[in-house]
């Protein structure tokens, strides 16, 4: 049986396959810093402070898609989180109002029905926080890839996101202080995301910009790559 992938990633997909067909025809974008024969797009000397569109992928899964383990743990404020993962990855904040402390990290991995006893190796997925370095560890080489990990985080934690295949990457309303992303085929989507420093390597998979970007990034796309901003439709013209 097929996998059948969040709606959210298709919509990404679809998004990106047009943004690949435009850099092909006009060699960039407007505000572009550098995109040549290298195939590679960099800020690393620059800020990037940029208001995006709306268009935001859908956040629905597939109908036979359920939670299959889940942790919660306690943490100190201003850590740091690192996952590497064949899945999908999703990270997003925790409501500050419900955790005022910024004290716990909650990690979801969800999947279909008829992978519940297939595949799964949710025994040897790795959640552990080192309480000297305070750091945030999610780790498996085995989890089924048609799952997905969901990552709830305290504001303020930096990231190190690295997935394997056609794992994608979505980073949601995060504020930090370094933002790293590296994926394979996998998209990387990065909404509203306010960072001293965004490095992102995507060897074959789409880097897409939805929201505010804000920092430092440095952002290096292969040929089999694209990068796309979403922008306003009044400034589209």
């Amino acid at each position: 049986m097929l996998a059948q992938w969040p709606a959210w990633w298709q919509q990404a997909a679809k998004v990106a396959a047009g943004a690949w067909n435009g850099l092909l025809r006009h060699r960039g974008f407007a505000g572009q810093e550098l995109w040549g024969a290298t195939s590679q797009l960099t800020f690393a000397t620059h800020r990037c402070h940029c208001s995006r569109g709306s268009a935001e992928p859908e956040k629905g899964r597939p109908k036979n898609t359920q939670p299959l383990k889940e942790w919660t743990l306690v943490v100190s404020p201003f850590g740091l989180l690192k996952v590497q993962l064949p899945c999908h990855v999703t990270v997003c904040p925790l409501d500050p109002h419900e955790y005022p402390d910024a004290d716990r990290v909650f990690v979801t991995v969800s999947g279909q029905n008829t992978n519940l006893h297939h595949g799964a190796d949710l025994d040897n997925v790795y959640v552990k926080y080192d309480t000297e370095q305070r750091e945030m560890t999610v780790l498996s080489d085995d989890v089924d890839r048609t799952a997905s990990v969901d990552v709830k985080i305290p504001v303020k934690f930096d990231l190190e996101i690295k997935t394997s295949g056609d794992g994608c990457v979505k980073i949601e309303k995060v504020e930090c202080d370094n933002c790293r992303i590296e994926t394979e085929k996998g998209t990387s989507i990065l909404q509203s995301v306010k960072s001293k420093n965004i490095d992102i390597q995507a060897k074959g998979g789409k880097v897409i910009s939805l929201g505010t970007l804000q920092g430092n990034a440095n952002i290096h796309v292969s040929q089999e790559s694209a990068w796309k901003r979403t922008v306003p439709p009044e400034r589209a013209t």
